[in-house]
């Protein structure tokens, strides 16, 4: 939902014909443990919209890059730093490309390079602090010829939790199939995530009878979704830290790209109220951590909440069973409907 609601304000209050060529709109969301017990929130039809959205990462990624105003931004393509170094008030970058290297003086440096942050690395409280974080590790394939899947579904099998597998629908046909796990989850059940992966989809009674035509389009692709035990320090003296690369990743889902939405439209009120008093000290910036905090810290410790319960077999049983009487699915529906309304549709 806040990915949404950014890109509502990046498009005056619509949706571009560019960007709905790439999303796949899906109308519900399902919720599936290992003994095949399901929970669904759907959205109805008169919100002639899906609630949920699913895209290519790449593709998304270039949509946003087709945003940047080339007014306001000089992009460096196929371009990498090598270094960071804090100078004074200044940050010097030390950068690569093909045509070699240079060394280029900043004001302020936006550290959105993801769980391996370099800005992180070299500036965040000078390389000796890191953050208390536990990690997701993920694995994900593209596959075609899936059967009788309309909708999100995340199926949390005693053996991965609090992790899950997942199945999203995508556009023509292709389907995003994956799964996320904790890193100490999988130090303790000794998995390999390629190897489960293929045996979720082959063997387990839930999933496999969706599966049994299917076909990978894609190779299979691995990666860290990096959490944190609390919402850490986000920015100090000439930088900032968005998405992943401050452990903003959801605790129970692993969702990544809508609270990075979120910090980068903080950041750029933050960056802006920088520009306009000509500082870019910690005591400035520290606007974007304040106000992330106020957006964001009590959907964190919801979530961190949730994770810690959906540990146990039990308590999942007994939310997917609560969650589908009316009385609790019902306004759950409503809430996300009007956001939604609000977001998209007004």
């Amino acid at each position: 939902m806040e990915a949404i609601a950014v890109l509502s304000k990046i498009n005056n209050g619509k949706l571009d014909e560019n960007l709905e060529q790439i999303i796949h709109k899906v109308h519900a969301l399902d919720v599936i443990n290992s003994k095949g017990y399901c929970w669904r929130l759907e959205v109805k039809n008169e919100l002639k919209d899906g609630l949920f959205w699913c895209v290519e990462r790449k593709l998304f990624d270039n949509y946003l890059l087709q945003k940047i105003n080339p007014q306001y931004t000089n992009f460096l393509a196929q371009t990498s730093y090598l270094s960071l170094q804090k100078i004074n008030d200044k940050v010097l970058a030390h950068l690569k490309n093909k045509n070699g290297e240079q060394t280029v003086q900043y004001d302020l440096i936006i550290g959105a390079d993801g769980d391996r942050s370099v800005v992180k690395k070299y500036l965040h409280f000078n390389g000796n602090q890191k953050f208390k974080a536990q990690n997701f590790a993920s694995v994900r394939a593209y596959y075609k010829g899936i059967e009788k899947v309309d909708s999100l579904k995340f199926y949390y099998l005693n053996h991965l939790l609090p992790g899950y597998f997942w199945i999203f629908p995508m556009q023509n046909g292709v389907f995003n199939v994956g799964l996320a796990v904790l890193n100490s989850t999988i130090e303790k059940n000794k998995l390999n995530l390629k190897i489960e992966l293929n045996n979720i989809i082959q063997q387990n009674p839930n999933v496999a009878p969706h599966c049994k035509n299917a076909f990978k389009i894609s190779e299979t692709e691995g990666w860290s979704i990096p959490l944190s035990s609390k919402i850490e320090q986000v920015y100090g003296d000439n930088f900032l830290l968005l998405g992943d690369a401050a452990h903003l990743a959801e605790a129970t889902t692993g969702k990544g790209i809508g609270i990075a939405m979120l910090s980068s439209e903080i950041a750029a009120n933050t960056i802006e109220l920088a520009l306009k008093k000509n500082d870019f000290s910690a005591k400035t910036l520290k606007n974007y951590q304040d106000t992330l905090h106020k957006r964001h810290l009590s959907t964190w410790k919801f979530i961190t909440f949730a994770q810690k319960c959906f540990t146990f077999p039990l308590i999942i049983t007994l939310f997917i069973r609560l969650a589908n009487f009316p009385f609790i699915n019902k306004p759950i529906q409503n809430y996300l409907q009007k956001a939604y309304q609000k977001y998209i549709l007004n």
